[in-house]
């Protein structure tokens, strides 16, 4: 009888594990060139598909990248919580240099004239390729606890 306790009790264990989320949905970049140096400001989502499972204080470091790999910006994140079953969004802001604004502006598709004629360019695509998650931590905690305020 113990033995099989102590199987329900294991699967039950890894049943109930929560996977932390790191695919990035729908990232989208604005670049600021207004001032003495260049700004790049990334808005991504994280979803989390667990059924009860909320993550707390969910935060890393961001690495945006050309697809070739070269790194372009490194910057940490945290987004204070993930409800089960939606996403929720970060903003990261990063100086550039010029030449990694330029890599990046190639990278996205965005013409090297209109970048040297707008200071501000909104809603740039950014293949999900581009951006990665690293060093993520959150704290788990059950969606009923949440709800109940503890």
């Amino acid at each position: 009888m113990k033995k099989l306790i102590c199987i329900i009790f294991a699967v039950l264990m890894l049943a109930s594990c929560a996977r932390t989320p790191k695919e990035i949905l729908a990232p989208k970049m604005k670049i600021d060139n207004s001032g003495a140096s260049a700004k790049v400001i990334i808005e991504f989502s994280v979803f989390n598909d667990n059924h009860s499972t909320v993550f707390v204080n969910y935060s890393g470091k961001m690495i945006l990248k050309t697809v070739e790999g070269k790194v372009i910006a490194e910057k940490d994140f945290k987004i204070d919580r993930i409800m089960p079953y939606t996403s929720s969004t970060a903003v990261v802001e990063a100086e550039v240099t010029a030449e990694n604004l330029a890599i990046l502006a190639e990278a996205s598709q965005i013409d090297a004239t209109e970048l040297a004629k707008k200071s501000v360019i909104e809603d740039v695509f950014v293949v999900e390729e581009m951006i990665e998650l690293k060093k993520v931590s959150t704290k788990k905690s059950d969606i009923i606890d949440i709800l109940k305020g503890k």
